[in-house]
């Protein structure tokens, strides 16, 4: 019995093998190039006077903020330093 499951099993691991990662999803990818252009032009600017977002909103994070761990992919993260200029943009 031990010897017809190995040849299946290993059958199995080779198809899973074989899958394709899924594309991202859209509004990750909206967010992505949304702080791509932000890192790239508004670095050191106020965020106040960023008018950005990601699909499914954004967050300003200030220095020694705590913040949920929780990954959103169409959020926009914003951190900020001391005195609220840009230092960082990402999603998640």
């Amino acid at each position: 019995m031990h010897h017809s499951i190995v040849p299946v099993a290993c059958l199995a691991l080779a198809l899973a093998a074989c899958q394709t990662t899924p594309a991202p999803p859209a509004e990750a990818s909206a967010c992505e190039a949304t702080a791509q252009r932000l890192q790239s032009t508004q670095l050191g600017t106020p965020v106040d006077a960023i008018d950005a977002t990601g699909p499914a909103g954004r967050r300003v994070i200030g220095p020694d903020m705590a913040v949920t761990m929780d990954f959103v992919p169409g959020r926009l993260n914003l951190e900020t330093d001391a005195d609220g200029r840009l230092t960082r943009a990402y999603c998640g």
